[in-house]
């Protein structure tokens, strides 16, 4: 019995003395297989650039045009800044007048419309609630045309000032 053993161990071949690489995986992998309690590699997530960057004049109705957005992807557009709007008091992407943070004057809901010409009480897209900070986003999915960007308002004569907006897409 003693000489089986021996003999079964004799024909094992043995590798990787101590301070030695350890043997190359058989299964095709590169490199060492992680260790069975490694956390899972998590993909990094998704990172966005600027594409487009428009001024929208709050002092004029004609509208800002970008280059036309690929069909089904979806974008990020972000208003910010403020301007000079209605009777000399701030505006910005969806508010005038701060201390009571307005939405609509008279006759109109003010601010930047996207693709929306007729100016009324209902200016698309909504920027949501109002931001101090005020920079608004919003996702939007590009048709394949461009989008037009308009300050939505029925007087621009007491207007100045401009509003940025920019079109964010994934790397």
């Amino acid at each position: 019995m003693k000489w089986a053993l021996v003999t079964l161990l004799g024909a094992c071949s043995f590798s990787g003395a101590e301070g030695s690489p350890p043997p190359a995986p058989e299964d095709g992998v590169d490199g060492p297989l992680a260790p069975p309690d490694a956390p899972p590699e998590v993909d990094a997530p998704p990172q966005w650039r600027v594409v487009e960057t428009l001024m929208v004049d709050t002092a004029s109705a004609s509208p800002v045009v970008s280059l036309p957005l690929a069909a089904g992807v979806t974008y990020r557009l972000r208003a910010t800044g403020t301007a000079t709007v209605i009777d000399g008091l701030e505006g910005d992407a969806e508010y005038w007048d701060f201390p009571n943070r307005r939405d609509s004057g008279c006759c109109e809901d003010v601010g930047i419309g996207i693709d929306d010409p007729i100016i009324d009480l209902d200016t698309r897209p909504d920027w949501g609630p109002y931001n101090e900070a005020h920079i608004y986003e919003i996702e939007w999915m590009g048709t394949g045309a461009a989008i037009s960007a308009q300050y939505q308002d029925t007087y621009y004569g007491n207007n100045s000032g401009t509003l940025t907006l920019e079109i964010y897409a994934l790397q």
